[in-house]
């Protein structure tokens, strides 16, 4: 299957990676733009250990300026982002730079769900994207997405239903690929 990942997200947020050229760390099957601190970037991403939803970690990512590069904005394609915090399914590529989005999936799930509270600055919106997505031997075609966006302070964790909207066009196909998108601004 070409371009997906091999390494299991942790969906939970328990275990964490160094990230490369770093001593800041990742989730594991999780990647931000922490990579970037070692290039005088601003870590965005952290462990939060103190008041997690569920066992002993969650993540916490906060709106970070981002300079000195371009990240394109997966809610809005065609624009980059000058202001992020987002995590993504995927891996850090160090040869060549960049991010290697998505991991492996073998079902046609209805809905994601997610625990998630939110402290937004003036003019901030979080979002979360998911692309469920199929390798055609030529490029991916998009089986299914889903989008949940929020400007709304929420000062504890509750549970998003997120639905999944499937292309019509591929109303049997099993997605290959799962790619999740979680954005702080």
């Amino acid at each position: 299957i070409a371009g997906v990942m091999a390494q299991a997200p942790d969906f939970s947020f328990e275990t964490w990676h160094t990230v490369p050229f770093g001593t800041i760390e990742d989730p594991n099957g999780w990647a931000s733009l922490n990579a970037l601190v070692t290039l005088g970037g601003t870590q965005s991403v952290f462990k939060e250990t103190t008041a997690p939803n569920a066992g002993l970690a969650s993540v916490k990512i906060i709106t970070v300026k981002v300079s000195g590069t371009s990240i394109p904005n997966p809610y809005r394609p065609g624009t980059n982002l000058d202001t992020a915090g987002f995590l993504v399914v995927g891996t850090i590529n160090v040869s060549p730079p960049g991010l290697k989005y998505g991991y492996s999936s073998t079902s046609r799930p209805a809905v994601l769900s997610f625990a998630s509270k939110y402290t937004p600055t003036a003019g901030d919106s979080a979002f979360v994207l998911v692309y469920l997505t199929k390798y055609n031997g030529i490029s991916r075609d998009t089986i299914a997405h889903g989008k949940y966006g929020t400007n709304t302070a929420a000062s504890t964790y509750s549970t998003t239903n997120l639905t999944l909207t499937y292309n019509p066009a591929f109303p049997t196909v099993v997605p290959d690929s799962e790619r999740i998108f979680i954005s702080s601004s």
